[in-house]
């Protein structure tokens, strides 16, 4: 028996017919009509019964959680929200619901049943845009997701076969991080886009990476898009980091993700544009000036190290591995010591390997460049292997520099992995240009979340000198980087720092300033409704401390130590046997 009666109104609504699948009994969906709107447009009326909801999710109180987030949501990739409300029924059940707008184009599982093809670019761009809907849900969600998103869950319309417009729906099992009971049935999920994790009960953001790979990767195989093709080489280096079956090897964040689709799309468009115009010569030219390094080489003025909080045994580390070397070179090769080739930083995302590098360049008062795998992207077979012979010849005249590699994972992966093969060429010219490197004045630093991905012919002695692990922050820097994010905020005198340390035991460096920010902005928001002036409370940023999840997981910890001690080769003690 459905909810509502043909005819019936609920608000300024007029029912119309049923067009849900009938799949659960607390949610119902119906097609309606303003009353108060004569153009005839219709709308999509989600209708819960938050008695059967509530009990289905084992909750007392609160909002319908599908509901509440669709009221939240601004981007384009989700139905405009143009009210909602509730109403009691003559029995006495409680009814929520939120009217969208209606969903336009086709259905993502309709048009691969029909075997509808798409473009390497055309994916990438549906890709992109699943990232952005994921995120806008993710941040709402504080780390949480959509956990649903499937083919059927989709829509695509198109006036052409590349713009696709992407619609995201079912965001009924929607919600924050979960890690070992989620608050819906997950035998209701379509499994085959589900992480792996999902077995074990742990859904986050990380979760719809997994699926948006997934769909990607479906798009790829019904067009035919062959992975040995160079052309479809960024695509497929997408696809499998996305469908990684360890959490700790996919993106770490849709952000990155998104970036990475993004720098692909941008080199496919530029290998276009170069096709449609003029003659072969100017086009050679023009690929000429295609690969070559861009990035900027300069010099920052900043405090260095004193910028840092915390971090004390690195800053000590380099300052006498490097640093002091760097700046006493006439009494260094007279005892003939020299600086480190190159310098490899791992460790969890989140933790500021890159906000290091540049206040490195700072204390040694050198030239620096950030290159990223997306500033050395080519569409062209080989092409970054140009630009980076180019990028090392501009190194070596704006010499004595720094050069941070950020992800590197990305940029020097292990040659043996089998789907990054066609980088073979790209990695070898990375090995010749590092040999010696700091003899031409260039010192390399090299970051990654994941150095076991890292080609080993890269991590001999030689080319990587120094090898330092960068792990979350401890008890005295969380202390100093909410002192250091506080500083610049009102809030309340004598705050208890060391508290707010031990309260965020496992967050990163990047946890710790948005726990900053998001309290900051609820105390702005405190300020507008109450037309007052308060400083950050005390009790508000630890409010907050209790409703945000660590970014880095226990799994992901274990992971980072169980690589830590195969990169620096440690052994844990042996535990003692008998008496």
């Amino acid at each position: 028996m459905n909810f509502l009666k043909t005819n019936s109104t609920i608000g300024t609504y007029r029912v119309g017919d049923r067009i849900d699948s009938r799949r659960y009994d607390f949610r119902e969906v119906y097609q309606v009509a303003d009353d108060q709107n004569p153009d005839g447009t219709n709308y999509a009326l989600i209708v819960y019964d938050v008695e059967a909801w509530r009990k289905k999710v084992g909750v007392d109180d609160g909002c319908v959680t599908e509901l509440e987030t669709y009221g939240h949501l601004r981007g384009d990739a989700f139905p405009k929200s143009m009210g909602n409300g509730e109403l009691t029924l003559d029995d006495g059940k409680l009814l929520a619901w939120n009217c969208l707008q209606m969903i336009t184009g086709e259905r993502l599982d309709t048009l691969i049943r029909d075997e509808k093809t798409f473009t390497c670019e055309a994916i990438i761009r549906i890709g992109i845009q699943l990232t952005k809907a994921a995120r806008e849900i993710s941040f709402f969600q504080n780390g949480g997701g959509h956990y649903n998103l499937h083919p059927e869950n989709v829509f695509l319309s198109s006036d052409d076969e590349e713009n696709y417009t992407v619609q995201v729906c079912g965001l009924t099992h929607v919600g924050k991080p979960y890690n070992g009971r989620p608050c819906f049935d997950s035998q209701e999920l379509e499994l085959t886009y589900c992480a792996p994790e999902s077995v074990w009960g742990i859904y986050s953001e990380i979760s719809d990476i997994y699926a948006i790979g997934r769909i990607m990767k479906k798009l790829a195989e019904v067009s035919d898009l062959s992975e040995s093709s160079s052309a479809n080489s960024g695509l497929w280096q997408v696809i499998h980091r996305a469908c990684c079956k360890r959490r700790s090897e996919r993106y770490p964040s849709l952000v990155m993700m998104r970036k990475d689709l993004g720098k692909w799309a941008e080199a496919i468009k530029s290998s276009t544009d170069e096709a449609e115009k003029g003659s072969p010569s100017s086009s050679s030219r023009r690929r000429d000036d295609t690969l070559r390094f861009d990035g900027v080489i300069d010099k920052r003025k900043g405090k260095g190290f004193s910028a840092i909080a915390g971090c004390e045994e690195l800053k000590d580390n380099l300052r006498c591995n490097f640093v002091s070397i760097f700046q006493h070179q006439e009494l260094a090769r007279k005892m003939g010591i020299q600086p480190p080739n190159s310098i490899l930083l791992f460790g969890p995302p989140g933790n500021g390997k890159s906000f290091f590098a540049e206040r490195l360049a700072e204390e040694l008062d050198i030239k620096f460049t950030m290159v990223t795998p997306s500033s050395l992207a080519s569409s062209f077979l080989h092409g970054t292997q140009q630009i980076m012979a180019d990028l090392f010849q501009k190194l070596e005249k704006e010499a004595p520099v720094l050069i941070a590699f950020d992800e590197f994972d990305a940029i020097a992966p292990n040659r043996a992995t089998d789907y990054i093969h066609h980088q073979s060429g790209e990695v070898n010219e990375l090995l010749t240009q590092l040999n010696n490197a700091a003899d031409r004045g260039i010192y390399v630093l090299m970051m990654t979340n994941y150095p076991e991905r890292v080609d080993p012919a890269i991590l001999r002695k030689g080319r990587v000198d120094n090898i330092i692990y960068m792990g979350l922050p401890d008890d005295i820097t969380r202390k100093q980087i909410f002192e250091l994010e506080l500083s610049t905020r009102m809030h309340e005198k004598n705050l208890d720092y060391d508290e707010l340390s031990r309260l965020t035991k496992n967050f990163s460096s990047s946890d710790i300033t948005y726990i900053v920010k998001e309290a900051a902005r609820r105390n702005f928001n405190y300020c507008v409704k109450e037309m007052v002036t308060r400083p950050i409370p005390f009790d508000l940023i630890k409010e907050v401390i209790s409703q945000t999840v660590p970014s880095v997981t226990p799994e992901q910890l274990r992971h980072y130590e169980k690589v830590r001690q195969q990169m620096l080769q440690q052994t844990p003690p042996r535990q003692r046997i008998g008496f």
